[in-house]
């Protein structure tokens, strides 16, 4: 089978055979093929093995499909391929979706568990917000007016934010599905965000602080410490729930790349109060996991529950204001932006130097994390802020 270095001039001079079909294999991107019929028609596949099995799995057709478009397409299908997907085998299953329910059963199955990490969010906004208005409806017959309906309903309630949230899920179940070819349009096409999305900057005062770690016993043990390590360690919460006994080694937590937001794995270093908090955690002879999801009971939203303890009394508050909180603390004490960066996990992708910086900054983070610990002691203990030793004296 030819093997080509494919290019639209290339393309453009390919023969069309007398009978049958030639298949011409990009040099670029193995497995991605353009097949060429004596009618003339020519039409992008790829093939891949699955199950031990090869399979083919068709793009479509050139030049409605571009070269571009057709590597995409192949490139994302070969990374659903190594998480566990069969794309063609989710192809024939969509031929047979009907309703709303049937293609987000699909999608969650096929696509959202096998592809995103926060699928679950994907799973909570079908079933809240979509599946009571649509399930038995044709999947091919929600227009915009009724995904304006959907949205002003959940902004009616005062949950603007949510409602963009929502006009997400449907927007990508929909792209998925017309790649898919369950259907030919996207409803959410021509319908804006209905809330202003705004970067939080909410940073929680001390005697906030206090109230929060109080309330926190409110919680079963395990949730409790969860909610607390995301103060001391300013990590993300559901990094926190993929901890396992395995990747902690004396004072420091590795977190795998699979399980990061952004994929760019690091070390979190474990201060004095974090390494008590993780030691107060019993552990399952059963799981590798430092937080279960079967013992976790129902932890969603919980920070803002605790919150509204009459213990805490924390106004407009979100789990995610711990990290900001933590990091706000960490630079007003004069820990370098750049230090506390690393200790975040920012993304690198727009820092050209971060390409080239591989220096861990383990001794920083754990100055600087040391340093949150003397002056979260300081706030739980109600003294004051000038007892707490600034950053690099």
């Amino acid at each position: 089978m030819p093997q080509l270095n494919l290019t639209a001039q290339t393309i453009k001079g390919l023969k069309v055979p007398a009978f049958g079909r030639v298949e011409y294999f990009d040099a670029d991107t193995p497995g991605l093929c353009l097949r060429i019929s004596a009618g003339a028609v020519r039409a992008w596949t790829l093939f891949y093995r699955a199950n031990g099995l090869q399979k083919r799995y068709t793009l479509g057709r050139y030049p409605a499909v571009s070269l571009a478009d057709a590597r995409a397409l192949a490139r994302e299908a070969q990374l659903a391929v190594a998480k566990g997907a069969d794309p063609a085998a989710a192809k024939k299953a969509a031929r047979q979706v009907a309703t709303f329910g049937d293609l987000a059963a699909l999608y969650l199955e096929q696509y959202a568990k096998r592809v995103k990490k926060a699928w679950q969010e994907d799973d909570r906004i079908i079933k809240a917000e979509l599946l009571p208005r649509w399930k038995n409806t044709p999947a091919s017959a929600i227009t915009r007016k009724d995904v304006r309906a959907v949205l002003n309903s959940v902004v009616e309630r005062g949950a603007a934010i949510m409602a963009n949230r929502v006009r997400a899920v449907i927007s990508k179940m929909y792209n998925w599905a017309i790649q898919n070819d369950i259907v030919e349009a996207n409803p959410v096409a021509g319908v804006a965000k209905p809330g202003r999305e705004q970067s939080r900057e909410r940073v929680l005062m001390e005697d906030e602080i206090r109230r929060f770690w109080t309330a926190c016993d409110t919680q079963t043990p395990r949730v409790a410490a969860w909610c607390r390590l995301r103060l001391t360690t300013a990590q993300r919460g559901s990094e926190l729930l993929k901890m396992r006994w395995q990747d902690i080694e004396g004072d420091w937590w590795t977190i795998p790349g699979e399980f990061v937001k952004n994929g760019q794995g690091h070390r979190a270093y474990l201060n004095e109060t974090s390494r008590s908090i993780v030691a107060s955690v019993p552990k399952t002879q059963d799981s590798e996991w430092v937080f279960p999801p079967a013992l976790m009971g129902d932890y969603r939203h919980v920070s803002r529950r605790i919150a509204k303890e009459s213990r805490a009394a924390i106004e407009d508050f979100r789990g995610h204001d711990l990290r900001r909180t933590a990091a706000s603390y960490m630079t007003s004490a004069g820990v370098p932006r750049l230090v506390v960066k690393r200790i975040l996990n920012h993304s690198e992708a727009a820092d050209i130097t971060g390409v080239y910086d591989r220096y861990s900054y383990d001794r920083e983070k754990k100055k600087a994390l040391d340093q949150w610990n003397r002056r979260l002691r300081a706030i739980r203990l109600n003294q004051r802020a000038g007892k707490v030793v600034r950053f690099g004296r």
